[in-house]
């Protein structure tokens, strides 16, 4: 997965586009900058409670610099996220991963008129239980995942990078 996302913030950076995340390490922070930093690209890294950037962003903001509870760190942060311009392209991820999507989800289906594209990418070599079309037709079956909310999963970077661009 993570070197899937750095190809992904490789082929973003390639098409002028600035590669934001969460911050931190991971298939779905670190790499996707990574990727973007090497080709020249402009990155921006969100962190909080005092915990430091990877090395691969251009700018960081710290959420954390008025000293506000983890809580709203997590929210500011979050919210950061979610005001930017353009598009979403997840990594299977965790509990954090889950919370940004179904924000997205709900972003989507009731405030935004401008609908962002989601695109969740899961290389067909990966084993990344639950992150998949599965998990998207369970969220429809419980109501959570509107018709109108469109979330794809894809399997290539290139793909997941045509789909949003």
């Amino acid at each position: 997965m993570y070197d899937a996302m750095e190809q992904v913030g490789v082929l973003l950076a390639t098409e002028g586009a600035t590669v934001i995340t969460g911050g931190f390490g991971g298939s779905g922070m670190e790499a996707p900058a990574k990727g973007a930093q090497r080709m020249g690209g402009k990155t921006v890294g969100y962190t909080l409670i005092g915990l430091p950037a990877n090395p691969y962003f251009s700018e960081v903001v710290d959420c954390a610099k008025n000293g506000d509870s983890p809580e709203i760190q997590f929210g500011t942060r979050l919210g950061h996220l979610l005001s930017a311009n353009g598009f979403i392209v997840g990594a299977a991820g965790g509990a954090g991963t889950l919370v940004e999507l179904m924000a997205i989800i709900n972003l989507n289906a009731k405030f935004w008129k401008e609908k962002k594209k989601v695109v969740i990418l899961k290389p067909g070599s990966l084993q990344c239980s639950g992150w998949d079309e599965s998990m998207l037709q369970q969220l429809k079956s419980w109501g959570v995942l509107p018709d109108s909310v469109e979330v794809k999963v894809v399997d290539t970077p290139r793909a997941a990078v045509a789909a949003v661009l």
